[in-house]
């Protein structure tokens, strides 16, 4: 769920889950990040007055209304009370139902715990011609039988072309004696250009006829009904120490990244009509990721796919502006369906729990204004030198769909990522005083160069923002001021608080009402003009 973390411990049951050794047995996330996460009991550890539908174990079940079941999102329920709470093979998802108990039969099955693909001398990236094999682990391995079955279940992908293979069944086998529930196979040999979504199944090995599915990764309420993998060309041999970063998806998807931004961010602006944002401005267009560093190649966990969502990177002034790309005499690969083919920005974003070194969103810079990148590399340096926020930076080549398209830099975005790696370094720094920084309230000054024409944006120089284009001053601020940290919050209540508080101040030149200690601490403390 978004913006929702749980770390689940065992312990002793007790009626408090947030004291230490407190058992929690069944977790509800809401799925919309403004609403509070909430939580009850199905093995009797809250009292059944805190959480309706919960029970304190000398009750049965209180009957549940319908509206507590009719919230968004999955319940976690804990398959059986003997189970381990910190093991994830002692829980399934299911929809919201507190009060009922848990299906009984799960307690007497292995779950599919992790599946791994990994390549000999490439970690998780597979490379064309290369071995691959795929282990599945299933726990408890105590309750993996000999006749338990697992197969691997995959298709071939061609994500230019968009198109998927049949469905293919191979066996996987358990050879490992120490180890009952490692089940392991090899990988099809496949070229480069190739993406493979796979999922692993535990099959009834007493079933006769149909396959009966028992268990599955992933399992029936993830987000996607497969993994994958992606299929590249080896590293040159002066690509060794470099960061490669490969994106596959149709021209058409390309075509609409180019597309989307090319009315501008404000539609309909001219003067006595409508004002409106324009929603393909920051629209997004589904693409698959292979991040290939040398890092990468020497971590067996690195994940050999992303699901992303890409865009062009930008303001609304250099967003669409390219240096031109001779598909002709340079690139051969087919290119987007129809627009300009240039050298854009690229904003990748991933999942919240699949993330590329640490972050949801990096940025693919295209070295416009700054051809070498030196400029924006030492900008970066010196502002970490100095012990302030600063975006990592390095050169990565760019392949579309498979061939080598040019040279950009990567740049971490400057969101809650960002914020959170420098507060953690902070506090790992300063372990005999530890600051213990939390990430704190991060807005972007995102505004218009005019009051008039430009729909719910107004100038972001910090000065109250009246209501405009039937757009009210919240509405406009939220627009003007983007936030890019606690984004689960989803507000500018404080913000627009915090504007109203300095104009009041009036912080301005000729000013009599300011008391002058105040506009002291400004000064020391503020870049206030």
């Amino acid at each position: 769920a978004a913006g929702a973390e749980w770390s689940l411990g065992v312990g002793p049951a007790g009626y408090d889950p947030f004291v230490p050794g407190g058992l929690i047995d069944d977790v509800r996330v809401y799925s919309e990040a403004r609403e509070p996460a909430t939580l009850h009991a199905q093995q009797g550890v809250l009292p059944s007055a805190d959480v309706p539908g919960a029970t304190d174990g000398s009750t049965a079940p209180a009957v549940v209304e319908p509206a507590v079941t009719e919230m968004k999102g999955l319940s976690l329920h804990r398959v059986a009370a003997a189970r381990d709470a910190d093991k994830s093979h002692s829980w399934v998802a299911r929809q919201p139902a507190p009060g009922v108990p848990a299906d009984a039969s799960l307690a007497s099955q292995p779950l599919v715990t992790d599946v791994q693909v990994s390549a000999a001398g490439s970690g998780g990236i597979v490379y064309a011609a290369s071995p691959a094999q795929v282990e599945v682990t299933l726990r408890p391995a105590s309750l993996v039988a000999v006749s338990t079955r697992v197969d691997l279940v995959y298709r071939v992908v061609d994500p230019v072309a968009g198109t998927r293979g049949d469905e293919v069944r191979v066996p996987l086998a358990s050879t490992n004696p120490e180890d009952a529930g490692l089940f392991v196979g090899p990988l099809p040999a496949l070229p480069a250009g190739t993406v493979v979504e796979y999922a692993a199944e535990v099959v009834d090995g007493n079933a006769t006829g149909a396959v009966v599915v028992t268990a599955r990764s992933p399992r029936t309420w993830d987000p996607f009904a497969y993994h994958m993998y992606g299929v590249i060309p080896p590293p040159a041999q002066d690509e060794l120490d470099h960061t490669r970063v490969f994106l596959f998806w149709t021209p058409d998807s390309w075509a609409n990244a180019i597309r989307s931004p090319t009315d501008g961010r404000c539609v309909n602006c001219d003067a006595g009509s409508e004002c409106c944002p324009n929603p393909q401005w920051n629209a997004r267009q589904p693409a698959i990721l292979v991040y290939d560093s040398h890092k990468s190649r020497d971590d067996k966990v690195a994940r050999p796919a992303y699901a992303a969502r890409v865009r062009l990177q930008g303001s609304r002034f250099n967003r669409l502006r390219g240096s031109a790309i001779d598909q002709a005499g340079v690139w051969s690969t087919i290119g987007p369906s129809s627009g300009s083919f240039e050298a854009y920005s690229y904003s990748v974003k991933v999942a919240d729990y699949a993330r590329v070194r640490g972050r949801q969103t990096f940025l693919l810079n295209k070295m416009r204004s700054c051809c070498t990148g030196f400029t924006t590399g030492l900008h970066f340096q010196t502002h970490a030198a100095t012990g302030t926020v600063a975006a990592t930076h390095r050169f990565v080549s760019l392949y579309m769909n498979g061939e080598f398209l040019r040279v950009t830099t990567e740049l971490d975005h400057g969101d809650e990522d960002l914020i959170q790696a420098w507060t953690d370094d902070v506090n790992e720094r300063c372990v005999s005083q530890p600051m213990e920084l939390d990430v704190g309230d991060l807005f972007k000054a995102q505004g218009s160069s005019s009051d008039t024409n430009d729909g719910p944006w107004g100038r972001g120089d910090m000065f109250p923002l009246d209501a405009h284009c039937g757009f009210s001053p919240l509405e406009r601020y939220s627009y003007t001021y983007g936030r890019k940290t606690n984004k689960a919050l989803g507000t500018h209540d404080d913000f627009a608080t915090l504007l109203d508080a300095l104009d009041d101040l009036s912080l301005g030149s000729g000013n009599d009402d300011c008391p002058p200690e105040t506009l002291a601490w400004f000064e020391a403390n503020l870049d206030v003009e």
